[in-house]
């Protein structure tokens, strides 16, 4: 065996002694899962919740209930990579019972989430009226505008997002003018009405209508 083959072959029995060793291993484990604490069943108590890291496009949520755990697989956008960032708790129509927003990609200029709940004794995406996954968007970069928060509603809350590009027409005197919607929805059922959808024209991004904090729908109370 030559002078390379046995670094080589000392190098990987170092990394097997490592992987015996309890705090390497535990640090490993560690660093695949995070957690947060959310009331996802509305009794005023907030459970344990676990996103643990399966495969590179695979994680696991889990929530601990009284009653007793409640898991399902979260699966990345196209079988891509899925980042691994605690869940945001959220109450997006305002009813007592939280919600997840998972963290699906992270992009150059746009994160992408979806959102999670607990209905009828069941973990699950929230989906649109179509079936489909609701995403929700943050971020666009200086090209566009995608952020989305939450404002009162009668009852309880409902969530607006903002979608705009821009338009490089209405750009001429050096300050960047979008163009796009305001969508707002009522979230019933695990599932994601539109209620009102508003027009945004040639408006700047300091406009009051192109603006959302994803920090209106933390939790209440």
């Amino acid at each position: 065996m030559n002078h390379a083959m046995r670094a080589l072959a000392a190098a990987a029995v170092a990394a097997a002694a490592l992987l015996l060793v309890p705090g390497v291993a535990a640090a490993r484990e560690q660093a695949a899962l995070v957690s947060t604490d959310a009331d996802v069943d509305g009794d005023g108590l907030a459970e344990p919740v676990t996103l643990r890291q399966l495969s590179p496009g695979t994680q696991l949520l889990r929530i601990d209930l009284p009653s007793g755990y409640v898991e399902d697989q979260v699966h990345g956008l196209d079988g891509a990579e899925l980042p691994l960032v605690v869940p945001s708790v959220v109450d997006v129509n305002g009813d007592g019972r939280d919600e997840l927003v998972l963290t699906l990609a992270l992009g150059v200029n746009t994160t992408t989430f979806e959102v999670w709940g607990f209905d009828d004794d069941r973990l699950h995406a929230l989906t649109t009226e179509d079936r489909a996954p609701w995403r929700l968007h943050s971020g666009g970069g200086q090209s566009a505008i995608a952020e989305y928060g939450c404002v009162p509603g009668t009852p309880g809350r409902r969530l607006r997002t903002v979608r705009a590009v821009i338009d490089n027409g209405a750009t001429r005197d050096g300050t960047p003018r979008y163009d796009g919607e305001v969508v707002t929805y009522t979230v019933d059922g695990g599932v994601a009405h539109p209620a009102a959808t508003d027009h945004l024209e040639n408006v700047t991004r300091e406009d009051p209508r192109a603006q959302a904090d994803p920090a209106t729908c933390a939790t209440v109370g």
